[in-house]
């Protein structure tokens, strides 16, 4: 059982696209979010630079165009050497998109490297959430299930 001190709840309360999504951009020595834990599936794609997070007291070092998940309920933090790093990140709940691997409880992969389909999959999400044109976010969704079927097929610890 995680500390409820380390607990943070996520409302993601949009049904049109329930993925709370921001981009870290940082270039200082530091810890950029602290050791928390939640129900929800949190993704961290390094579109530049690198990064370091710490998953259940395991360090992982991820560079650009890597994909670091941190599964439901484990304690995650991240962290920055000083050197510029891009990190895009997209915190959801699986049920939000499918109830049938939601049931199954799935666990992925800590680490995904150099992934060609997950790379196309994040620039369109990317770009989409940064032009916020009408309709966006119905591109980003389907883009999230592409992107969740492709993990899910390829990139699969446990159901």
């Amino acid at each position: 059982m995680q500390s409820l001190a380390l607990y943070e709840q996520k409302i993601v309360s949009d049904p049109e696209f329930p993925v709370q999504l921001h981009i870290n951009d940082i270039a200082s020595r530091m810890q950029y979010f602290s050791p928390h834990w939640h129900e929800h599936i949190e993704l961290h794609y390094v579109r530049e630079g690198h990064t370091l997070l710490d998953l259940n007291q395991r360090e992982i070092y991820a560079g650009k165009g890597n994909l670091v998940i941190a599964n439901s309920n484990e304690i995650h933090a991240g962290y920055c050497d000083g050197s510029h790093m891009e990190v895009m990140v997209m915190i959801f709940e699986m049920e939000a998109f499918s109830k049938e691997l939601a049931d199954k409880n799935v666990i992925f992969e800590s680490l995904i490297e150099k992934d060609r389909k997950i790379d196309e999959i994040m620039s369109v999400i990317h770009q989409e959430y940064l032009e916020q044109k009408i309709g966006y976010r119905l591109v980003c969704k389907g883009e999230m299930l592409k992107l969740i079927a492709h993990l899910v097929r390829e990139y699969t610890v446990e159901f």
